[in-house]
């Protein structure tokens, strides 16, 4: 799984902005394509790409193996936070196949 980037543009206010998804690669006839898992938003709250990119791991890591906390890398209240709320939304819309794990809080 990986986040990946969308450039938008808003004809409106002719601004630039990019959105985020988590993705899944899979092959297919011989070719690669991308699942969209969850659409992640704007992602304002996060400041550069390697905060992205450690929501990415950290909501794999909750699809993978639970709620729990396993990262060995340090991550911010604010990251574990998000990847909560996606795991949750991705859990409640049955988006992966998450069955059987702990969802933690309400």
């Amino acid at each position: 799984m990986f986040v990946k980037p969308f450039p938008k543009y808003n004809s409106t206010t002719k601004k630039r902005y990019t959105i985020y998804r988590l993705c899944k690669s899979n092959r297919l006839d011989g070719r690669i394509r991308h699942r969209t898992i969850i659409g992640l938003g704007k992602l304002d709250e996060l400041k550069d790409d390697t905060q992205i990119k450690l929501l990415g791991k950290r909501i794999e890591e909750m699809l993978k193996y639970g709620s729990g906390l396993l990262m060995q890398e340090a991550i911010s209240e604010q990251i574990n936070y998000l990847s909560l709320q996606f795991y949750r939304q991705i859990f409640k819309k049955q988006r992966y196949d998450v069955k059987g794990k702990i969802l933690i809080g309400k």
